[in-house]
């Protein structure tokens, strides 16, 4: 790869327009071989657009390949050049699209639900709650997403103490997760858990109790100590338990108003 780069010339113009036209043609095609079979098998749409967003790099067997059509004279050297420099801009570009993959993947969301309403000026909101309304059936302990523990922590009620189940209410983005809680019971609304409106909205009475098992090197787009603050802003009594990494990260959650 190294060898690659110093085969490099100086860039003209034309070899320029046509690597941004290589990398814009990629990018989409990614959302054609990627996301739609991912789509199409059952994966949840957030997830098969984060992972769309994370494969949008060229890969370095695209550099071997057409390393070895100019060897054999299939290609001329012009467009291996053109490869090495999409190969280059992708790879500055896309850590940073990787880092914000749950961001752009909400700006997407929010671009197509204005295109289906046709209300441009409206924001979409990511909960079924928002729009019905408050919800009378309020419950004790709410469950900021459904990982492992939660799932654990259910499962747990279920065998031992399923009378419990009823006094629990998850918020979790994805539907088919929520539908499977329902018939088991449990009260479920579909949305982002940062959505200060969905909290507010998701039931009439506040929580005695707020909980987010899911540590911060699996939330997309939020931190622990982020929905402390979110919780405490709609329910300022209410007790809030978060996942620490560390004993460091633990004070900044106590110091942020966790219980």
């Amino acid at each position: 790869f190294a060898g690659m780069g110093m085969m490099l010339p100086w860039p003209t113009w034309g070899n320029f327009g046509a690597s941004i036209a290589m990398c814009v043609i990629l990018c989409l095609v990614r959302w054609i071989g990627v996301f739609a079979p991912l789509v199409i098998f059952g994966c949840v749409p957030r997830f098969a657009a984060m992972t769309t967003i994370n494969l949008s790099q060229v890969g370095e067997v695209a550099l071997v390949i057409t390393s070895l059509g100019v060897a054999h004279k299939h290609i001329d050297t012009e467009t291996l050049e053109v490869v090495i420099m999409a190969f280059t801009f992708m790879s500055i570009v896309t850590p940073k699209m990787i880092k914000e993959s749950f961001w752009l993947y909400k700006m997407g969301a929010k671009l197509i639900a204005k295109w289906r309403e046709g209300s441009p000026g409206e924001d979409m909101k990511f909960s079924d709650a928002a729009a019905a309304g408050k919800d009378d059936d309020d419950r004790e302990i709410m469950l900021l997403g459904f990982h492992k523990v939660a799932y654990m922590l259910a499962a747990e009620f279920m065998a031992k103490t399923p009378e419990l189940l009823k006094t629990i209410h998850v918020i979790d983005y994805n539907k088919k997760v929520c539908e499977k809680l329902r018939a088991a019971g449990i009260k479920c609304t579909t949305g982002d858990i940062t959505d200060h409106e969905l909290l507010e909205n998701s039931q009439r009475n506040p929580p005695r109790i707020v909980i987010s098992t899911i540590p911060d090197a699996v939330l997309q787009g939020t931190t622990n100590e982020q929905l402390v603050r979110i919780v405490k802003g709609v329910f300022p009594n209410t007790r809030v338990i978060v996942t620490a990494g560390d004993p460091h990260q633990a004070k900044l959650l106590y110091k942020a108003g966790a219980d």
